[in-house]
């Protein structure tokens, strides 16, 4: 049997009316064949090609077309459609029951119009009196004559329903009124649309302990931003919180002592009648009502202005009748009279508890805002039904050793805050899964398909259930990439950085989501997976980032063959199953056509044709957002002004219970919330938008379902209005300055999306992904609207609107960016000075300013033809806005050395770049004659200025001489080119700082720099153009030797023949001194420094220091202070030569306490947060060797390293658990000292012997705490950052003599023992080896995870009994002859190695915890003894060979019995 959906309809009209006239209950079936004796045969009828929603929403739209006045109670008589399946069959057979309460029947009989759709005629349907009950038609001349007996029907129903109400059906209606004045309009969830708050009263009755076993409403407490509490006890957030913390607690009492309370973050637990947790007392109302009632109002102003009106909803809980110290009745009355009127309901147990409050504002609000008659217990099922559940879930992670997996339960993720990214666990969904039943997996299954493929945005369970995300052509290959990275076979960042770049609205969020949860999924074997999360709130950053992949893939509005034969396989397995209508998915439809233009205009002019007038509206403003800022949903309760006081019973199919409403029930909702807009959506406008992150009305909103369709209704709209795009965003930009006043967070977030309308910028479609547009998509579009003014005239017209109702300086850069383009000086001038009015310490700001001036000298200089030169007058304009450019540039650059994150770079590279570009330029001057000339007058003082051409300049244009070298000006430029080289390679880079100049960049301007202001002789014999700073220098080693080693040859000469020391010569002399002599890689030349030459390089770094030290003024180079550290650093091979020149400590600790306060300096760090942005990167440390050689490039033995690892087949970068410090040639190639840290883990102090029994103590600050080391002795490397010297992979001196030991008698005596083995003996520490090109220290790539790890890894214990104090033997024969072998080969590093072990057994090794024998170890924080002698026993090393040795064999056999 078939039967269409529109028949079905009609049918089910002419049932209805009949039943309703003849006061009958009635059920009707389709699919059941009359038989014509009064009994039928089932045979159903075949899967309908529509659902029972669809068939519901068809036949309430049929009843209000037909029953006219009557619909509303119509549809409260109707039952929502019943299919039910056939056994063997597919057929179904629809049920709808029809029950004509005499409550919402009318008394008289009522005609219909019929047919629905085209002529109909009025008509009455009722049943006839015979038992077949055929439905029959009486016509309007016979009513008179039958109104008396169906009038006597209709009372007789009406007494036998009075009589059958029992008390469960009583409790049920209750049940049901309360959900439904707690949602509203039948939403599901309370959050969905409202912000909770709940009022509850005091719980002081004689039962409490019974009664709090009654109240469990957990969930809606947890789900509520504001509790607030007239009991003083906190029993009941305690029950509610119960181990985690949920609330911030505050009193009446917090909002009264300051002058500006704010409201937290986080929900809040307001007590406003005493706590006693803090010793405050209830008071009686009287005294409340003058103590602490003003502080309540305080914060419920505040509380009512961060909610839209209308939007929220205040539960009172009263639990008792009104006492004297309990005010919630005037708490009650406050909010019901003023701001929360209408949004309040109150609920009791008992009616007597309310009827006070209730008779009190019976005038102002009815009475379906209080409720009454139901068990606290009732009370709690039904509340806790109307707030989103939040289950229990427990995310599991894998784990770094392979084949296990953590678990992290709901409390833990809560307790860690984690607000800001979302944790995807390994099995994902799985365990909500199992807890439901087949059918409501089915269901759910189904659900999730449908909000996906309508545009709802995709979740994890989407990806979960099997086949409903069709794979991109590019998801493989962005996989691979990340693996790729994720195994560090190539680059050397801390962070990896993976890019997809994607068109607005073209999957690019659901192909990340579909990356994540392909590395996440456990499928079995948790060590394939890794710990993935999404952030929610990435931190903008003004710096560009970079991305390195393989090739060009960019996600765009097209899908490939593969793509589009997944959609139409996945079409037709959806219409098979017919379980949907296809046609309304409309997401899906429109991926399926591959976002074909003409198919989604088509869709467009249909599915507006179904929308309101005010849903018109409203998609004029979602239209122009969706189109230009698809990712940002606007908030719902944005658009409650547009709302128009008109019913739409279309929505009433779509509530909790059926369409089974009372009329009065329904006046009251729509009286309660007329203000709502999206109570009344039509099913166009419910198909065309989308709710977005949906968790609840604050981080929620609505947008259209994807960005081509919300291009096409913004064309429809602009065509069907005769608008131009320029008129719809004067539109938008009305709603905004309505909003604009409102306190709220969603209208501010409103506002925040509109200004990013004209502010955010995408990124060329091009190969160079990096490249930004010049402005915004919608800038854009209105400079090429052709239907209303030119672009140079509407763009500053409609930007200048958004800046003035917004107050939004950015947008207001925008606006003076815009009218740079278009050489509106003036006007850009006013508007940027305006934003600096509204952000005064903006650095990028100023940026801009100077930018205008910049770019007026420019387009002054570009107006004048080529074959013409300035005059005088234009030449002094160029000057002078070029020097107001730079001012600005210098302004901006003093705000940004006070910001607590990273300085913004931008300002010091305008400020040199548009120096030399006017030094570039002089030459359209009528002053210039020949370059050579311009070079003396620049860097010669001796440049006779008055015979010259720049007589006249200077005379019209004092500030000319601002350009000489050594000048104040000159001097901040060079230190302005020096902070951006030294930035570069000094600093290690923030998380998210890329600069945005590369390395190759800054020294094309230093080279374009030194072409005006680098010395004239070395200009004459060759060019020489990078900076004189120890990477550049390292720079020009690898790529430009030979100039190189000419502009060291030059430095050299002057130097020893000359004797002439400048800074300059000074600096590159020692830097490519140090270069070469510390090169440890394969590639070095192997120059070996002679003692003679040590000695001279000691005196240059000292001659340098004292230069540097002399000159107050200007930027002072660190690499003075780098090599003057090294180099003088007293190690016992150089106080042996008896140098007078090397440093004494005493000189040597002041020295580096200037060092740290210059690099401060420097790099403008004043307070903690920028010491911790701007952390020094390190290059160098001590190392084994003569004097002189004993200086290590730590970059070239990780290059050293990676070459050997790759013979291996590795090819990633030195990571922690490498023990890359443990490498046998690594350790043969550092020095290593000793020193006993302090008490708080962050100093060693380390002693020297000078000559003539002298000492000295230095304290040198570690790289990473070693609290766990705390007053104990240590060994440790020493290396130098850019502001002193650090301590590096710090050892404990007992474990590490006992490894020297080990392998020193090994060597000699014994086998070898297995080096692994000796790792679990070594409290690992971090170290520091920079890369390759970055700079970048291996420290950075250990997560703070695993540092927390290695610190919490146990220390190795002694072999012995605790309490035995045991000497090291004495050293073996062989002893005088390594003493003589290190003597006569001082850098042999095994026999150092072994001489320094035999060196320390003659003496007691063994020290009490708080022992400060030595006069020179600080005994600082020394640790307490516990539980009798704090000894530490050390076995001899001969004791532990023979320990290791012996238990080799053992070993070597359970290995033998595990492999068989």
């Amino acid at each position: 049997m078939n039967a269409s959906k529109h028949s079905i309809a009609r049918e089910v009209l002419r049932f209805v009316a009949a039943c309703m006239n003849s006061r009958k209950n009635g059920t009707i079936h389709f699919g059941i064949k009359d038989n014509g004796d009064g009994c039928g045969t089932i045979e159903g009828i075949s899967s309908p090609f529509f659902t029972t929603k669809e068939l519901d929403v068809l036949i309430a739209r049929y009843i209000s077309e037909s029953f006219c006045l009557h619909s509303q109670k119509a549809l409260l008589c109707l039952r929502p459609t019943q299919a039910i399946p056939l056994m063997e069959s597919e057929n179904v057979v629809l049920e709808i029951d029809v029950i004509p309460c005499s409550y919402y029947c009318p008394k008289e009989l009522f005609s219909i119009c019929f047919p629905p759709k085209g002529p109909y005629d009025t008509v009455y349907f009722v049943y006839d009196m015979n038992p077949r009950c055929n439905i029959v038609t009486i016509d309007e001349s016979k009513i008179c004559s039958v109104r008396c007996i169906y009038a006597d029907r209709y009372e007789e129903r009406r007494t036998l329903e009075k009589e059958s109400i029992l008390e469960s059906k009583k409790d049920k209606f209750l049940e049901r009124t309360l959900a439904i004045s707690l949602t509203g309009k039948g939403k599901k969830y309370v959050t969905d649309e409202y912000v909770p708050i709940i009022v509850t009263g005091k719980i002081g009755r004689q039962d409490e302990i019974e009664f709090r076993k009654q109240l469990k409403m957990d969930l809606a407490f947890k789900s509520s931003c504001y509790i607030i509490d007239m009991d003083s006890s906190s029993t009941l957030r305690a029950d509610i919180e119960k181990d985690t913390r949920i609330f911030n607690v505050k009193t009446a009492e917090d909002f009264m002592k300051t002058d500006k309370p704010e409201l937290p973050n986080e929900p809040m637990w307001l007590y406003c009648n005493g706590y006693d947790e803090k010793n405050l007392g209830a008071m009686k109302v009287k005294e409340w009502t003058d103590c602490r009632l003003p502080g309540i109002q305080l914060a419920l102003n505040m509380i009512r202005d961060n909610i839209p009106k209308e939007r929220a909803l205040v539960i009172f809980m009263v639990y008792q009748q009104q006492t004297k110290i309990d005010p919630i009745f005037e708490l009650a009355r406050d909010m019901m009279r003023s701001s929360f009127r209408r949004e309040c309901v109150v609920v009791s147990s008992n009616e007597g508890n309310i009827n006070d409050i209730k008779n009190e504002i019976s005038y102002l609000v009815d009475d379906h805002h209080f409720h009454t008659g139901l068990s606290w217990e009732a009370i709690s099922g039904v509340v806790n039904s109307v707030f989103r559940p939040n289950p229990n879930v427990v995310c599991r992670l894998p784990c770094s050793y392979g084949g296990h997996f953590v678990e992290m339960t709901t409390k833990e993720r809560s307790e860690m805050k984690l607000t800001d990214i979302e944790i995807l666990s390994g099995e994902e969904c799985q365990l909500e899964y199992e807890k439901m039943s087949k059918d409501e997996r089915h269901i759910h299954e189904q659900e999730v398909q449908e909000n996906y493929y309508k545009g709802s945005g995709v979740s994890w369970w989407n990806f979960f259930y099997d086949n409903q995300v069709g794979k991109r052509k590019d998801l493989a290959s962005h996989q691979e990439d990340i693996y790729d990275k994720l195994n560090s076979k190539e680059g050397e960042a801390l962070i990896e950085f993976h890019e997809i770049e994607h068109h607005p609205g073209a999957g690019g969020s659901t192909l990340g989501r579909h990356i994540l949860w392909q590395l996440s999924q456990f499928k079995g074997v948790p060590k394939h997976s890794f710990r993935c999360c999404v952030v929610r709130k990435v931190p903008i950053s003004n710096e560009k980032t970079s991305s390195t992949s393989k090739l060009k893939r960019l996600l765009r509005h097209n899908l490939s063959g593969k793509e589009l034969q997944w959609f139409e396989n996945k079409y037709k397995e959806l219409e098979d199953k017919k379980t949907i209508d296809v046609d309304t998915l409309i997401a899906f439809n429109v991926m399926r056509k591959s976002f074909d233009k003409t198919y989604i205009n088509k869709l467009t002019t249909e599915m507006m044709k179904g929308v309101t007038e005010t849903e018109f509206e409203v998609l004029k403003c979602l239209s122009v957002i969706s189109s230009y800022e698809s990712d940002h949903p606007v908030p719902q309760s944005v658009f409650d002004s547009f709302m128009e006081e008109q019913s739409n019973i279309y929505a009433l199919v779509e509530t909790p219970y059926g369409i089974a409403h009372s009329v009065k029930e329904l006046q009251k909702m729509s009286e309660r919330r007329k203000g709502i807009w999206n109570v009344k959506m039509s099913e166009a406008m419910s198909l065309l938008v989308t709710k977005r992150d949906d968790a609840d009305l604050y981080n929620g909103g609505i947008c259209i379902i994807s960005q081509p369709l919300a291009k096409s209704i913004l064309h429809y709209i602009m065509t069907k209005s005769s608008s131009s795009l320029e008129d719809i965003v004067e539109q938008v930009l009305d709603v905004v300055s309505k909003r604009k006043s409102e306190g709220n967070p969603m209208s501010k977030r409103f506002v925040k999306i509109v200004c990013s309308l004209f502010k955010t910028r995408q990124f060329e479609d091009n190969n160079k992904p990096e490249t930004k547009l010049k402005f915004s998509d919608l800038v854009l579009d209105l400079k090429k609207d052709k239907a209303s003014l030119s672009g140079s005239e509407k763009v500053p017209k409609t930007m200048k609107r958004c800046f003035e109702i917004t107050d939004d300086a950015m947008v207001g850069q925008q606006l003076a960016r815009y009218n740079i383009h278009i050489n509106d000086y003036a006007s850009a001038e006013r508007e940027i000075k305006r934003s600096l009015e509204l952000k005064p310490g903006n650095s990028y700001l100023l940026d801009t300013y100077g930018q205008i001036f910049k770019s007026k000298m420019e387009y002054v200089l570009d107006a004048q033809p080529s074959s013409e030169k300035l005059d005088q007058h234009r030449t002094a304009e160029v000057i002078n806005l070029a020097f107001a450019a730079i001012n600005k540039f210098k302004e901006g650059q003093e705000i940004a050395k006070k910001l607590d994150d990273d300085t913004n770079m931008s300002c010091f590279y305008m400020e040199v770049k548009t120096a030399v570009i006017l030094l570039e330029k002089f030459q359209k001057f009528d002053n210039f004659q020949r370059r050579d000339e311009l070079c003396r007058f620049l860097t010669d003082m001796s440049f006779p200025i008055n015979d010259s051409n720049f007589h006249g300049l200077i005379q019209a244009c004092p500030r000319v001489e601002n350009l000489r070298k050594d000048s104040e000006w000159q001097q901040h430029l060079e230190s302005s080119l020096r902070c951006l080289e030294e930035t570069n390679y000094q600093i290690k880079r923030h998380l998210y700082t890329v600069y945005t100049e590369d390395e190759t960049l800054l020294l094309k301007l230093r080279e374009r720099f030194e072409r005006f202001y680098g010395a004239i002789d070395e200009r004459s014999k060759y060019i020489f153009n990078f900076g004189i700073g120890l990477k550049p220098l390292m720079t020009a080693a690898e790529k430009k030797s030979a100039k190189l080693q000419c502009r060291v040859n030059e430095a050299r000469k002057n130097l020893h023949e000359l004797y002439h020391s400048d800074v300059r010569d000074l600096l590159v002399y020692l830097g490519y001194n140090i270069i070469t002599l510390s090169d440890r890689s394969s590639k070095a030349r192997g120059e070996q420094c002679s003692l003679e030459e040590y000695g001279r390089l000691l005196r240059y770094s000292t001659r340098l220091v004292d230069k540097q030290r002399r000159e107050k003024a200007g930027r002072k180079y660190l690499e003075s202070f780098l090599y003057f550290a090294m180099l003088h650093w007293p190690l016992q091979k150089r106080l042996d030569l008896n140098e007078d020149v090397l440093s004494p400590g005493g000189t040597y600790d002041d020295l580096m306490q200037e060092w740290e306060e210059t690099y401060k300096n420097n790099h403008f760090i004043q307070t903690l947060e920028q010491s911790r942005f701007k952390k020094p990167k390190n290059y160098f440390a001590l190392g084994r060797g003569t004097p002189g050689n004993d200086i290590v490039d730590l970059e070239s033995i990780r290059k050293k390293w990676m070459d050997r690892k790759k013979e291996e087949g590795r090819h990633r970068r030195p990571v922690f658990g490498d023990n890359f410090w443990r490498e046998g040639f690594v350790e043969a190639s550092l020095e290593r000292l000793e020193g006993v840290v302090d008490g708080n883990g962050c100093t060693i102090s380390h002693t020297v012997k000078y000559p003539n029994n002298r000492e000295h103590t230095f304290m040198i600050s570690t790289y990473y705490p070693c609290d766990g080391y705390s007053n104990r002795p240590v060994t440790f490397v020493l290396g130098f950052t850019w502001k002193g010297p650090t301590a590096f992979d710090v050892r404990e001196k007992e474990i590490e003599s006992q490894k020297r030991a080990v392998t020193g008698f090994s060597n000699s005596q014994a086998p070898l023992v297995d080096t692994s083995r000796n790792e679990t003996l070594q409290n690992i520490e971090l170290a520091t080896v920079p890369c390759e090109e970055t700079g970048e220290s291996i420290e950075d790539a250990l997560t703070a995870e695993e540092q927390a790890e290695e610190r919490q890894r146990p220390k190795a214990e002694a072999l012995t009994e605790p309490g035995t104090s045991i000497k090291l033997a004495k050293p073996h024969n062989n002893f005088d002859k390594a003493r003589k072998k290190i003597t006569q080969d001082g850098n042999n590093p095994k026999s150092a190695t072994n001489i320094r072990i035999n060196q320390e057994t003659d003496v007691d090794v063994t020290q009490t915890l708080n022992d400060s024998g030595s006069g020179n170890l600080p005994a600082q924080n020394v640790r307490p003894k516990v539980g009798g002698l704090a000894k530490r026993s050390i076995p001899s090393a001969e004791e532990r060979v023979r320990v290791l040795y012996e238990r080799k064999p053992q070993k070597r056999k359970r290995k033998n019995k595990r492999t068989n």
